[in-house]
């Protein structure tokens, strides 16, 4: 908990850090998915789309933060010695309240 109070601390990084989307790829993944049926397909799409409203007109939480990404070891990098480790593959800069959710 110490190492995520320490990233939601620094500033707004000079990177080219995207804002958090936590739909990023749902609409690739729904319209590429070999095994839905139609209304299947169109019920994900139709709901995805409330999602987004939802999300968009959420109430703010805490300030946004720089955000770790998906959580794996394929993505981290643990610097030595050993004292945290980091994922630099869907980071974002957005709600920390969100930083432990899975992002793919």
């Amino acid at each position: 908990m110490a190492v995520l109070k320490q990233l939601h601390a620094l500033p707004k990084p000079e990177l080219p850090l995207g804002h958090l989307d936590p739909f990023v790829r749902a609409a690739e993944r729904i319209d590429t998915a070999a095994t839905l049926a139609d209304d299947d397909r169109q019920w994900l799409r139709e709901r995805l789309e409330d999602l987004k409203a939802q999300w968009a007109s959420r109430a703010c939480g805490c300030p946004s933060a720089s955000s770790m990404g998906t959580p794996g070891s394929a993505t981290s990098h643990v610097p030595r010695p050993a004292r945290s480790s980091w994922d630099f593959e869907r980071a974002s800069f957005g709600p920390p309240e969100w930083t432990s959710c899975r992002r793919r």
